[in-house]
């Protein structure tokens, strides 16, 4: 076919290089759409072009058959060149050269229809070859239509330059598969090996990168599906789907969304359903607009997968400190794909990929060290776990055979007792109780494995008691009296230790105010008369609380205040007395309350130390008092 297409003047691309790259190019090149694709080449060469006005040649997602021209005049040496498209395929693709002469040369025509053996060039990438003599000038169509973003560039290279440039990017590419393969079969035999999902979802991820990027290159086209371009026009949906949903699933199980943020576990669901509806689209709607949705719905899991990341980061850092730097990396690449197709920033194709490219090296080899880390942490921890408890256990072991030392000791005081005189019965009385208390405190926590923390509670108020006997015991045996003083909080904190989970047992609050204050009254005599007064009013007591603490008031006085019925003042006095009480009908006394004998003998031990007991009855409970010198 000859035809007649005059170049414009002062506007002819020359070839004096090697390689002439698109920014080169594109001030040449001016364009032409043809909204209903019907147009041939003899049409267009009679149609008015429209300069590019820039370095963009990006038509949006459009229908239309897309016309570019551009003058070109060789003033080089080579004489065999090389028109390389940075697109792996379009579902219409079509490159005429017109001779000044006007003969038209069809360089390549492809189709939906056209597998990849059909091509003239046998490079993933779409390239036509011409011949342009030296000191010869020709016109260049490119025409073409994709089902995506109609976006094009292209360079021209000498065939020399071309097969030294192809082989650069092959190996280049081949390198990046090699990685990637690497780590998804890296990340199979973890999974398998140690039976962990976490490993298997980074696998897929890995997978669904390297088939994404391995279909933009074309090499998918050119090796697995070189005969079913239908399905290649169509395979950036189930690629990109694959990275969304893998990405997704990742996140959830390494970060344990549904654990620790369940709202965020919600939502990376909510996205894989929207991606799966997406494709589902596919069966019955047009796929171009559903791949633009796809870039989004890609940026906006990427920016939850990394805000997920970060919020995580809050409370453990430590274990997931690669993945949030991994993750920041991938939100980047997914913003600039954003940008790029949504906004019609000028990011050429290639860099777009190749960031993705260099994000995946770096965010594959972070996201394997964050899995082993978190592994390594999960050792640790359970290493540790196994040392504390066992710790924990022989803790227990001795705190029961100190107990059962300690009961050996009170039988000898209770026998002791009845020698020595009556009130060291009621000691042993006062003893009894906060030593059931601590049996059944150890007793639980032998089966209940409580923590460290709590085991050292139980301790310290045992070894407290354990000197209180054994001082009681000594005075019995030597019959002398002990004049230290004595450190009231630490009374107040071991009657707190004994009583407090009789106190949560029946929904009491038990709180103790601290006190720095002395008193020359024995430490078991003051024991005595705080447990019995916590005792009776947590007895006394069905809901709200005891209070407990001491007062300078010329001397000391202690108050335990509670939140139940109380006594009558004829209960009270009848109960002091040494007379065995019952529960007062009338006051609506608990029926577990007890005969009084305790309040006797904090009365007895008062005024036995020049001190009185009174009681106080308040609207909403009762304030014992003991007041004693200090």
């Amino acid at each position: 076919m000859t035809l007649q297409v005059s170049a414009q003047q002062g506007n002819v691309l020359t070839l004096g290089s090697e390689i002439t790259d698109w920014e080169d190019i594109a001030p040449f090149v001016s364009f032409k759409q043809d909204m209903h694709g019907t147009a041939t080449l003899a049409d267009m060469t009679v149609q008015t072009f429209t300069p590019l006005g820039g370095n963009v040649a990006d038509f949006g997602y459009t229908k239309a058959m897309n016309w570019l021209r551009f003058d070109v005049r060789n003033d080089s040496n080579a004489d065999a060149w090389r028109l390389a498209v940075d697109e792996n395929f379009f579902q219409r693709f079509e490159v005429y050269l017109i001779r000044q002469d006007g003969t038209s040369i069809q360089l390549e025509k492809q189709d939906e229809t056209s597998p990849y053996p059909s091509r003239a060039i046998d490079y993933p990438q779409l390239t036509s070859g011409f011949r342009l003599e030296p000191g010869a000038q020709a016109t260049v169509y490119v025409a073409f239509y994709s089902g995506g973003s109609a976006e094009i560039t292209w360079r021209i290279l000498s065939a020399q330059a071309f097969n030294d440039w192809t082989a650069r990017r092959t190996s280049k590419n081949f390198v990046f598969y090699g990685m990637v393969t690497i780590l998804i079969v890296g990340a199979s035999l973890a999974a398998v090996t140690t039976r962990r999902g976490v490993f298997a979802a980074y696998g897929a991820y890995m997978l669904s990168a390297l088939l994404f990027l391995a279909h933009a290159d074309g090499t998918t086209f050119q090796y697995l599906w070189p005969n079913n371009p239908r399905f290649n026009a169509f395979a950036t949906v189930p690629t990109g789907l694959g990275l969304i949903l893998s990405a997704a699933t990742f996140a959830r199980m390494f970060l344990q969304t549904k654990v620790y943020h369940p709202l965020m576990d919600r939502l990376l669901l909510s996205l894989c359903v929207v991606g799966l509806a997406l494709f589902a689209a596919t069966a019955f709607a047009d796929a171009q607009p559903i791949k633009k949705y796809l870039i989004v719905l890609a940026m906006v899991t990427t920016l939850l997968v990394a805000l997920a990341g970060f919020l995580a980061a809050r409370t453990r850092f430590r274990e997931v400190r690669f993945y949030v730097i991994a993750w920041s990396g991938a939100l980047i690449s997914s913003v600039l794909m954003t940008l790029r197709h949504w906004f019609g920033v000028e990011i050429s194709q290639e860099v777009q990929f190749d960031s993705m490219r260099a994000v995946l090296v770096v965010d594959a080899i972070l996201m394997g060290l964050a899995i082993m880390d978190r592994i390594n942490q999960l050792r640790k921890a359970h290493e540790t776990a196994l040392e504390q408890s066992l710790e924990q256990a022989q803790r227990a072991v001795s705190l029961t055979q100190r107990l059962h030392a300690l009961e050996d000791q009170m039988e000898r005081t209770e026998a002791l007792g009845l020698q020595r005189r009556q009130s060291l019965t009621d000691t042993v009385h006062d003893l009894r109780q906060p030593l059931v208390a601590l049996r059944l405190n150890i007793r639980s926590l032998s089966d209940q494995g409580t923590g460290a923390d709590a085991i050292a509670e139980v301790e310290n108020t045992l070894t407290y008691l354990e000197r209180l006997v054994s001082d009681e015991l000594t005075h019995a045996l030597k019959e002398k009296n002990d004049l230290a003083p004595t450190m009231i909080g630490d009374t107040l904190k071991a009657v707190n230790d004994m009583f407090i989970a009789d106190a949560q047992a029946r929904g009491l609050r038990l709180a103790v105010i601290p006190s720095s204050l002395t008193t020359t009254i024995p430490p078991l005599a003051m024991m005595r008369i705080v447990a019995n007064l916590v005792s009776n009013a947590i007895r006394m007591t069905d809901n709200g609380g005891v209070v407990v603490g001491v007062r300078r008031d010329g001397g000391l006085r202690i108050e335990v205040h509670d939140t139940g019925p109380g006594l009558s003042q004829e209960t009270f006095q009848a109960a002091i007395a040494g007379q065995l009480v019952r529960p007062d009908e009338s006051q609506n006394v608990p029926a577990n309350s007890g005969t009084g004998l305790g309040l006797s003998i904090v009365h007895a031990l008062a005024c036995e130390h020049g001190g009185r007991f009174t009681m106080l009855q308040k609207p909403n409970g009762t304030v014992m008092q003991v007041w004693l010198s200090a």
